[in-house]
């Protein structure tokens, strides 16, 4: 809605702010990221660069869920370049790794019931700081990126959960 010359100078005298609405930014489309596809060197140099890992359930991530993680990764001041994302099949490398300070967040329940055993179910996990693989990998459950999209309900427990995982850094460092 477009104001007047006289109605913004009436809002003005008033005290009342205008806002201006801002264009979007143009959004790069991101194709869809087969983690598969990295070699496990190349994963190997990331691991030993960054403390934050996310163990996403599916090789796979189509682009709503790229752009869902990059949001949710900056919402607790990280971006992706911060991050290493490995699937379950490459977590066995890093039990190889020196890990002090490493933080997994792992997302969905397949990989909560890899990494905390077969009968465990998500919502008795998450929420709480694990120690997996070995003591110095933190790990931090929640749901997964497809789980999220359909429902959106459990973001609020998943933005608890991103919260509960950067305080558990910011401790450790």
């Amino acid at each position: 809605m477009a104001l007047e010359p006289r109605q913004l100078s009436a809002l003005n005298e008033m005290g009342i702010p205008v806002w201006g609405l801002r264009t979007q930014l143009p959004v790069e489309i991101l194709p869809i990221v087969d983690i598969a596809e990295t070699s496990i060197a190349e994963i190997d140099e990331n691991l030993l660069q960054r403390d934050w890992l996310i163990l996403v359930d599916q090789p796979t991530i189509s682009e709503q869920a790229q752009r869902l993680l990059d949001a949710m990764l900056l919402a607790i001041g990280l971006m992706q370049q911060h991050v290493t994302i490995v699937t379950s099949k490459q977590l066995s490398q890093l039990q190889q790794l020196s890990a002090a300070r490493k933080i997994i967040l792992s997302l969905g329940s397949k990989n909560s019931q890899l990494l905390l055993g077969e009968s465990t179910k998500l919502d008795s996990h998450r929420g709480k700081v694990h120690q997996v693989l070995t003591p110095q990998f933190t790990t931090i459950v929640s749901f997964g990126l497809e789980e999220l999209l359909e429902f959106p309900q459990y973001k609020i427990l998943a933005w608890q959960d991103l919260l509960l995982a950067k305080a558990t850094y910011e401790q450790r460092i």
